[in-house]
């Protein structure tokens, strides 16, 4: 709907630098994630500045805040050229998401398997915060490689469906922290099977590879009967 840039060029150098740039695309926008197989995150309006240096092929955003209709996010990123393939390094941070809308701010191609759990077992309630950390590379070819991920996330009024067919553990207040191999939710309340959850951790390890575990460490409180029949429950 609008754009405004304020910024300088550098024609010796080829040198761009944009000291504030801003976008209004509106209710209906949307923007398409680069190396992420098509997919559009909402995008109401943007606020960027940074530079571009010719010589070294290098893009630097050093300060980028978004509406995601909703969601917003701030973050920088580093990305370099070289000979057709691409490197780049982005840490930002998400707030206010709602949980049943994280496929829509994450695609799959961004930390596939963390990605995967967190859409399938995670619902109800609202990411509140989630930092994160990205390195990735793409080859001549255009294929795309995740090199490294890790981030965090707090939690409040979730569902977590930890070990199917167990009891969900809902309404948990939390925090989880996160990487390419291993992920840990951190409880601090819930509910599941008539019981108080009123701490506790799950930890899935293995997240890259065929197989993966589980560790599940929760204290439980409430009538014996209710208890028995938690540990009784499949898979157990």
């Amino acid at each position: 709907e609008s754009l405004a840039v304020r910024g300088s060029y550098t024609g010796l150098s080829g040198n761009l630098v944009v000291d504030d740039l801003r976008a209004e695309l509106g209710e209906q926008g949307r923007f398409v994630l680069p190396a992420s197989d098509g997919h559009a995150i909402p995008l109401k309006s943007v606020q960027a500045r940074g530079r571009y240096l010719a010589h070294e092929k290098s893009l630097d955003v050093r300060a980028l805040e978004a509406d995601l209709q909703g969601p917003t996010v701030n973050l920088s990123a580093i990305i370099d050229s070289d000979v057709g393939s691409l490197t780049g390094n982005v840490k930002g941070s998400l707030s206010n998401v709602p949980i049943d809308e994280v496929g829509h701010y994450w695609p799959k191609a961004w930390g596939t398997d963390a990605h995967q759990w967190i859409t399938a077992n995670l619902s109800d309630g609202t990411l509140r915060r989630v930092n994160a950390g990205v390195s990735f590379k793409t080859t001549e070819d255009g294929s795309f490689e995740l090199v490294t991920l890790d981030g965090d996330m707090d939690l409040d009024g979730v569902t977590v469906d930890y070990l199917a067919p167990m009891p969900k553990v809902r309404n948990v207040a939390g925090a989880i922290t996160f990487d390419r191999k291993r992920l840990k939710i951190e409880v601090s309340g819930g509910r599941g099977g008539g019981l108080k959850v009123p701490k506790g951790h799950v930890i899935f390890t293995g997240l890259d590879a065929y197989d993966q575990y589980a560790e599940v460490a929760l204290t439980i409180e409430g009538p014996v009967r209710n208890a028995i029949e938690l540990i009784e429950h499949e898979p157990l």
